[in-house]
């Protein structure tokens, strides 16, 4: 059976790459804050959050992981992009306490063009967002530009095998599921150093994480 023969199924994962402010995009985004809780906590096991640096998470959907990250990292500054509105609102409704702690920022915009300017962060997260970037490499060499040397970027993936996604891309056109190893062709083309790779067998496939350093 296909994903698209499973009756509502195939009209909620349409969500997926940009929620809308419907039923369906609000259970999508709360499937995303709270179905993607493993993953985000293999990530973060990861890497290291700048105790008093500044943090993107590019990509932030409902906001769960920059809300972990702001409580593991109490010194820090966040801050949220996302190209759907509804996502951004419900980013901020789940994070309006470090918003109003001026400690986090949640902006709509597109990973392609970051509003913010050079060397702005010290981490920048992509969790699950990277099948929807139409240019991975024009959206990595724009987040080179934000990054501060030394900082780092890391991406987390719950598909990472276009082969065993394809009843989800067949579902979802623009979604295109990436190899590592094509990952880090496309991170090299941005300027960025191979990137460290971590996976882990986990009942839904293979977890990944790339962690590359701006040289």
């Amino acid at each position: 059976m296909r994903i698209t023969d499973i009756p509502g199924l195939a009209s909620l994962i349409r969500h997926a790459a940009r929620p809308g402010d419907s039923i369906g995009g609000r259970l999508m985004l709360w499937s995303m804050n709270h179905g993607h809780s493993p993953l985000y906590e293999f990530g973060l096991s990861q890497i290291s959050l700048p105790r008093t640096g500044r943090i993107l998470d590019a990509g932030c959907g409902g906001g769960e992981l920059l809300r972990r990250m702001a409580a593991r990292a109490p010194g820090a500054t966040l801050a949220g992009v996302d190209i759907s509105p509804a996502s951004v609102a419900a980013a901020r409704r789940r994070n309006r306490r470090a918003i109003a702690a001026g400690r986090m920022e949640i902006r709509e915009g597109t990973v392609e063009a970051l509003p913010w300017p050079d060397a702005s962060f010290d981490l920048v997260t992509a969790c699950e967002t990277v099948y929807f970037w139409p240019d991975p490499v024009a959206a990595f060499r724009e987040i080179a530009r934000v990054l501060a040397p030394g900082g780092t970027f890391a991406i987390f993936l719950e598909a990472d095998d276009p082969e065993a996604a394809r009843p989800w891309t067949d579902a979802l056109p623009s979604m295109h599921v990436r190899t590592p190893g094509e990952l880090s062709l496309h991170l090299a083309a941005a300027g960025f150093p191979p990137p460290d790779l971590h996976r882990l067998r986990a009942p839904t496939g293979t977890w990944t994480c790339l962690v590359s350093a701006k040289q």
